[in-house]
């Protein structure tokens, strides 16, 4: 009788120790990032070494729905790297990265501007998750010529996949 409690009490501070690791670990991907400020970033290969090239980043913060949750927290990461800007959204502020569709796809985002207006800008979502905009392309001038303004972004997965109906609400200073 005495070895089962002794087991018992093993397995329920190995459970409650895994259950502390795990909220660390959720809880850490928020701390130490910069938010509304661009900031310059030199890359990493796999092994954590330097590679020489850099790109700019900034991180929003936001919220999302969906068929389990409404207005949950929301990580947006936007980063500008050569002829791309991308964005990542990491659902209740951690990682991994959602994603919107199973195939590459083209759809529309809604962008709010400071003066109330808005407008629908095309961008792919990738497969592997969040969204990106090429150089050229009208959201990539907005967030790299923007005069650092202040935009609203809505992502509607259902914009990008009849598979979907979550959305993502964020906000950040264009470059």
């Amino acid at each position: 009788m005495k070895n089962l409690i002794n087991l018992k009490t093993i397995k329920m501070k190995k459970t409650i120790l895994l259950l502390v690791c795990v909220f660390f670990a959720q809880t850490t991907f928020s701390q130490g990032l910069s938010f509304d400020k661009w900031e310059k970033v030199e890359l990493q290969d796999e092994f954590g070494d330097k590679t020489g090239d850099f790109i700019t980043r900034t991180f929003a913060r936001g919220i999302f729905s969906n068929s389990a949750t409404t207005n949950a927290k929301l990580i947006a990461k936007i980063i500008h790297q050569d002829d791309w800007v991308s964005i990542s959204l990491y659902e209740y502020e951690r990682t991994p990265e959602a994603k919107l569709v199973y195939d590459p796809s083209y759809g529309n985002i809604l962008v709010k501007f400071e003066n109330g207006d808005s407008k629908m800008f095309e961008v792919l979502a990738f497969k592997s998750g969040g969204i990106g905009a090429k150089a050229g392309t009208d959201f990539y001038n907005l967030v790299t010529n923007g005069n650092s303004q202040k935009i609203k972004c809505l992502i509607k997965e259902s914009n990008f996949t009849d598979y979907g109906n979550s959305s993502y609400l964020f906000e950040f200073i264009t470059k």
